[in-house]
């Protein structure tokens, strides 16, 4: 099984935000603790401590993809996680993210799959181009009949 996992430009920050609002919460709740101290208001501090710390792991180490026994499959939150056949991937394209600036890009992967349209996404730089590229070169290597643009093509070569 392959991993690709999002870069370490993009989890480094992520997590030192998450750091930041956290500590933020807790130095809060200690500094003032007459405006947080019924039941109700220290659970709900507790609850939001626990979703948000949910929320930057999973972002950080809970969201992936990987090649496995003929599938591609997109792990987001940890848990939820979708899957196609490598042998059902029609397209893939590489192309700017925004409209204004060519280097912020996604690789977008098309299949058709029991009749309905699936689309994967990879962004850089949330994804390092390298870990795009990589996966694009498997991906064609499985299936070589997957359909690459021109500026896929040029990923894959230049890697």
């Amino acid at each position: 099984m392959k991993k690709y996992k999002p870069s370490v430009r993009w989890v480094a920050p992520l997590l030192a935000c998450g750091v930041f609002l956290e500590g933020s919460l807790i130095y809060a709740i200690v500094k003032y603790p007459g405006q947080n101290s019924s039941a109700g208001d220290i659970l709900l501090d507790a609850l939001l401590f626990i979703f948000m710390s949910f929320v930057f792991l999973s972002l950080a180490f809970g969201t992936f993809f990987s090649l496995k026994s003929g599938k591609l499959c997109r792990v987001a939150y940890f848990f939820w996680r979708s899957y196609v056949s490598i042998a059902d991937i029609m397209e893939i394209k590489y192309e700017p993210t925004f409209i204004i600036g060519k280097k912020h890009r996604t690789l977008f992967i098309f299949a058709i799959e029991r009749g309905r349209s699936v689309e994967f996404t990879l962004s850089f730089p949330i994804f390092a181009e390298e870990t795009i590229a990589h996966l694009a070169k498997d991906l064609a290597a499985a299936n070589p009949s997957i359909k690459f643009d021109e500026d896929s093509k040029a990923l894959i070569s230049r890697r």
